[in-house]
């Protein structure tokens, strides 16, 4: 597939793949047997709308690929980062646990090994530079002197995977006082004025991006009205009319993806500014402490440094989600790029669109009355009968499904001063007092329409949500006949179930078998209930004595055999 040419994995291709089975002007029947020339043609159509960033159809498919496979929440960037720091010092952790020195060589082995674990844990200084490693040692030596290693490697492994994990958070929390306090030392990455300087910008860049995809969104949304809804539809080509509907699918999709990545930044700037506060009391406390003070307790500084450690390590992880936020928006922004090739502002113009509505001047508040005379099997709640909170989910994400079946495709966002639609247990809501009656007039038709353009656009249902409408059978739609399932039942439903003596290992049992047994001593008797080549039916089988035999055989003792 020209993977690396093309700079695209498995998923997208597949993707791609699927809609151009579905769709039918391709010519593809995923149900007849395939040569490999249409396989072929399948896979070069596929790479080339891979290629070709004028589709935002293709644009919308390669978006949803990417944001599903690059997406992850803040909580397992921060077990990342930590499974990759106990990746590193695994190893250095290991050795110093399990060492025994008995003379002052193999004590300062373990303290350079304790050195270089406090470093790749910290993060803090060049790994290039000795001198790093050299503070590093210095301090460690001033708290954790060759006398106590000797005491160190008589504890258990347990004490000693806590001691070293304390040393860690103990001589990193020194260096950042030192550094803060400019006492020498080498320097260091300034990480809490990054993670605030690089949180600040990523969120000062996503506001722009958002106010500009939500600008350019009410420009598609105002030409598709006209172009779907209006008369102007003669004055634009089909390409232009297939542009804006799938056009307005991508923004629309971008500003989901975007206000998902968006919240994550707000959290974690939230966090950064608590750390930020936490850090400067911490370090406050301990000037206080050590002011004018020659010798001070272990027991009250220790803990603060260890304090200022922690704090350290996560602004460190922030610093990770804030740049991987970075990333996952530069990588959804790319698949925008089709856009520019669309010309709206010249189908504006000849289409005489002046005005472009913004979202919320298309939900006005008056003349909203609903008239519910001829609704069939629908029920309709004003906005005052429910105070303005939504009941259920809204379906369709809040888009009126009688513009997208009239228009094909065409996402035209709801007014939610008009009330809700329940139809089937679902709640839906409409853009205009009109579309709400023709829906509950005929919510059959509208339903069926709605399941018959989210199959042939996969992308929509994505963009819906898991309560998409195509998840569930359509008023025409034949029930699936089969289906599979799987259980699993687990091994102990209560740990008190478990036989703490059973014993698992094979060559184990052998050998107990063997004890009980005792074959040169005792008899045993077996009794069968099928027929046997080398037994009779309810026959005895034992073992001569080492002591009757006549001759000494290198094989297992010859059985007799007696009625």
């Amino acid at each position: 597939m020209e993977q690396d040419f093309l700079g695209y994995s498995d998923e997208p291709i597949s993707a791609i793949a699927e809609h151009l089975l579905q769709d039918p002007k391709f010519g593809f029947d995923p149900n007849e047997k395939w040569t490999e020339d249409e396989l072929d043609r399948l896979v070069f159509i596929a790479t080339d709308k891979l290629e070709n960033d004028t589709d935002p159809l293709f644009g919308s498919i390669r978006m949803q690929v990417d944001f599903d496979r690059v997406y992850k929440t803040s909580q397992a960037i921060h077990n990342s980062f930590e499974r990759q720091i106990e990746l590193k010092i695994r190893p250095l952790v290991h050795e110093i646990c399990e060492s025994h020195p008995r003379v002052k060589n193999n004590a300062d082995y373990i303290q350079d090994k304790l050195a270089q674990t406090i470093f790749l844990s910290s993060g803090l200084g060049s790994p290039s530079a000795p001198a790093t490693l050299r503070e590093i040692k210095i301090i460690l030596q001033s708290v954790f002197p060759l006398q106590n290693v000797k005491v160190f490697v008589n504890q258990s492994l347990a004490n000693k995977k806590l001691q070293v994990k304390e040393l860690q958070l103990l001589v990193t929390g020194i260096r950042i006082f030192n550094w803060d306090c400019q006492t020498g030392g080498v320097p260091l990455e300034d990480v809490p004025a990054s993670a605030t300087r690089e949180s600040d910008k990523l969120l000062d860049d996503m506001g722009a991006m958002k106010l500009y995809a939500v600008s350019k969104a009410c420009e598609f949304t105002a030409l598709g009205e006209v172009i779907f809804f209006g008369e102007a539809g003669s004055k634009i080509s089909d390409k232009e009319a297939y542009d804006t509907k799938f056009g307005t699918a991508l923004l629309r999709q971008f500003i989901v993806f975007l206000n998902i990545l968006l919240e994550d930044a707000k959290t974690s700037h939230n966090r950064i500014n608590h750390l930020d506060r936490d850090l400067v009391y911490h370090l406050n406390l301990l000037r206080k402490s050590l002011a004018h003070q020659e010798t001070v307790s272990t027991f009250k500084v220790f803990p603060q440094f260890m304090e200022l450690a922690r704090i350290w390590t996560n602004f460190r992880k922030e610093l990770k989600v804030i740049r991987y936020l970075q990333h996952a928006t530069a990588r959804i922004h790319r698949e925008s790029r089709c856009l520019r090739h669309i010309l709206v502002k010249a189908m504006l113009t000849r289409c005489s669109i002046t005005s472009i509505p913004t979202d919320e001047e298309r939900c006005p508040t008056d003349n909203l009355e609903v008239s519910t005379r001829k609704f069939k099997e629908c029920q309709y709640t004003p906005r005052n009968g429910h105070d303005g909170t939504v009941i259920a989910p809204r379906e369709l994400s809040g888009f009126c499904p009688v513009a997208l079946a009239i228009s094909n495709g065409m996402l035209m966002p709801a007014n939610p001063n008009l009330g809700l639609i329940q139809y089937q247990g679902k709640y839906y809501e409409f853009s205009s007092v009109q579309r709400a009656q023709q829906f509950g007039r005929n919510p059959d038709v509208v339903m069926e329409a709605v399941h018959r353009i989210l199959t042939n656009f996969p992308l929509l249902q994505k963009l819906f949500g898991p309560t998409s409408p195509s998840q569930t059978p359509g008023p025409s739609s034949p029930l699936a006949s089969s289906k599979e399932v799987s259980i699993q039942t687990p091994v102990h439903f209560h740990h008190s179930l478990k036989d703490p003596t059973y014993e698992w290992n094979e060559w184990t049992m052998r050998m107990q078998a063997i004890q009980w047994i005792k074959m040169r001593t005792r008899r045993h008797q077996t009794a069968q209930a099928g027929q046997s080549a080398f037994r009779r039916e309810r026959g005895t089988q034992s073992s001569i004595s080492l002591e009757d035999q006549d001759k000494q055989d290198s094989s297992a003792n010859e059985a007799t055999q007696t009625d």
